[in-house]
Order: C-alpha cells, then structure tokens, then sequence
C-alpha cells in the first residue's frame, strides 16, 4: 500500500484516504500508529476545514489526527460516506472530486 500511495503523490494523482487509508497516509509521515484500548465506534463531532460535523468512526488503532489535507491529499479517520447522499454530499467527498476534475491523465 505505502509503494502505491507514495507513487501516486509523486504523479499528483488526487487521493482520499478514508480510514485505513488515512492510516497509510500517517504511516507514509512517520506518525505513531497507536492501537486504541477498545475499539472507537459510534458517531462524535469533528472540526475540520469544512466546518463542525458529527462523523461515524469504526476503527481499532488510530494515527495522528482526525483528517489531513495537503495538496493532492485529503485523509480522514472517519466515515464521511455514512454522512452522505445524493442531494447531500458530504464536504470532504465533494472536495475530492474537485481534485479529481482538477488531475490531469
């Protein structure tokens, strides 16, 4: 995963690591990951650069923070696709799909 990841940043391909995937992201910047006491699920508030939202965490170890948001990469600890519709995109998933109509192939 960490070949893969790191060879899409070098080409600015757009990349959404949600969970695991945000685990990769913290492992790829030398963040500690840390495996929680007990497993962290339900729903809790989170406060990001798309304002204040409640988002649904299910995950055993954790890495750095909540979300990261970096050039071609946004990264989140959280679920944002439980949070979402059709008529109601969640902020995150519309912000990556801007940066995909961005990429260039």
């Amino acid at each position: 995963c960490l070949n893969e990841y790191r060879e899409a940043r070098k080409k600015g391909i757009p990349i959404l690591g949600i969970c695991l995937g945000m685990q990769v992201i913290g492992l790829h910047n030398r963040w500690e990951l840390k495996k929680l006491p007990q497993r962290k699920v339900g729903i809790y508030p989170v406060s990001g650069w798309w304002g204040n939202t409640y988002e649904t965490f299910w995950h055993d170890y954790t890495v750095g923070p909540d979300f990261y948001r970096e050039e071609n990469v946004i990264g989140v600890q959280f679920h944002p696709e439980y949070q979402s519709s059709k008529d109601k995109p969640h902020p995150v998933l519309v912000e990556f799909i801007n940066l995909c109509k961005q990429y260039e192939i």
